[in-house]
């Protein structure tokens, strides 16, 4: 088994690490003045070390913990050949923590700032253990298991009960509205202060107001429907390909709606 060099201690900072082209960005720490034939030599929080394993078995080789000697170690599938990623304590401008060198030695891992991540890949998957990190990105909802994947915006670190917390751009929701008069209750747009009322038909009302919001795709003016009130889900537009007939509710390049179904999906904006 060859273990590899373990990274200099000094001068460590936070970076999001991307390999393959790929559009995950880990969050994670590094030397940035220490790097292996050009590369990051970064390390991971625990939490982030178990996803990036579990991506990584989706994909190639296999990586799994061992336990009792608490490191990771990835298994070539062609060679059964072991590459051992061991811990490293180490003090970190967010304070001294215990981190796994995933890859580090051996994968081609880039590192970005979260700016530069964002800019980068504007569908840029961040993955982070803060909780408090507010990125708004593009994502598609849906409520109830119905056909329809509406276009919009939220945090996916920001949930209601479990659920989404989207944000929809004035055209989606109208588009929205005509899909729910098939349904009870009534959702109007309330031109003079701005926001959408919708009526259930037991008369009470709920107000989605409308925000201006940064999001990956710029500054946006939103309303949040359904938003903390509202069972919907989110989806990437990879997993929804996977689904039987949905129709998706977007909007091109010149702000005007679109409805894609299933069979000719191909968002590109």
């Amino acid at each position: 088994m060859k273990k590899k060099e373990v990274i200099n201690i000094s001068n460590i900072q936070k970076a999001y690490f991307s390999f393959d082209g790929g559009k995950e960005f880990y969050e994670g720490y590094h030397n940035p003045n220490k790097l292996w034939n050009g590369w990051a030599m970064p390390c991971f929080e625990k939490g982030i070390a178990d996803i990036i394993k579990k991506r990584q078995n989706q994909r190639k080789d296999h990586i799994y913990y061992r336990e009792l000697d608490d490191y990771y170690v990835n298994i070539h599938l062609l060679n059964h050949k072991e590459d051992i990623f061991e811990t490293i304590i180490l003090d970190t401008p967010d304070g001294k923590k215990k981190l796994y060198q995933i890859g580090a030695g051996y994968w081609k891992w880039n590192y970005y700032s979260l700016e530069e991540a964002i800019s980068l890949n504007k569908d840029a998957d961040i993955i982070s253990l803060d909780k408090n990190l507010s990125i708004i990105k593009k994502a598609y909802f849906n409520i109830d298991g119905q056909n329809e994947y509406y276009e919009g915006y939220h945090n996916p670190k920001k949930l209601w009960n479990g659920w989404a917390m989207p944000y929809f751009e004035k055209k989606i929701v109208d588009a929205m509205i005509e899909n729910f008069k098939q349904y009870e209750g009534d959702m109007k747009y309330d031109e003079k202060n701005d926001y959408y009322v919708y009526t259930y038909p037991d008369g009470e009302k709920d107000i989605f107001d409308s925000y201006t919001l940064d999001t990956t795709y710029g500054r946006k003016k939103l309303y949040a429907i359904g938003s903390a009130c509202w069972i919907w889900d989110s989806y990437r537009l990879e997993e929804i390909k996977k689904w039987l007939d949905p129709e998706i509710v977007s909007l091109n390049e010149d702000k005007d709606i679109v409805k894609i179904k299933y069979d000719n999906i191909d968002i590109e904006y």
